[in-house]
């Protein structure tokens, strides 16, 4: 099966097999690695659709078929690799949707840094305050339940 085609034929984003690619996705901020299939750039939450419900449809026939959702690959457990589909929010999923003093709404490949200085704005804070933080995206935050030198303070 040539997941690339059938991938660029469902989604508006960019799908990538190249060597250099798979060899930058391959890791991530861990001693693990593992080398993609492929490497897709979805530009929108239709895209995420396509690309789990194309897994999804797939997985019996391909039971290697898998896709992991990467957000920064700041992750230090291996989290944001595997062998089959990466599937990067970083490129077009950047925006943050809103903001106020109790709850907010971003797309996952937002970095923490862009995304605390809007909750600044609003007078709100995310207790999330990981290492990584100048690096992290919201998507591995959010999945990864990270907590960070703050979290102690704020639960």
């Amino acid at each position: 099966m040539d997941i690339s085609k059938q991938l660029a034929e469902r989604i508006k984003g960019e799908v990538d097999t190249s060597d250099a690619t798979r060899e930058l996705y391959s890791h991530d901020a861990s001693l693990f690695e593992l080398v993609p299939e492929v490497v897709v750039f979805p530009k929108d939450a239709a895209d995420v659709k396509a690309i789990v419900e194309f897994v999804s449809a797939n997985k019996k026939r391909y039971p290697h078929l898998s896709v992991t959702a990467r957000s920064r690959g700041t992750d230090m457990s291996g989290a944001a690799i595997n062998d089959s589909i990466i599937m990067d929010t970083s490129k077009y999923m950047t925006r943050v949707w809103n903001v106020s003093g109790t709850s907010a709404r971003t797309e996952p490949g937002v970095m923490y840094r862009d995304f605390e200085a809007e909750t600044l704005k609003a007078g709100a804070y995310m207790p999330s305050y990981p290492a990584s933080r100048d690096l992290a995206g919201m998507g591995g935050i959010v999945h990864k339940n990270s907590g960070g030198a703050k979290s102690l303070r704020f639960g």
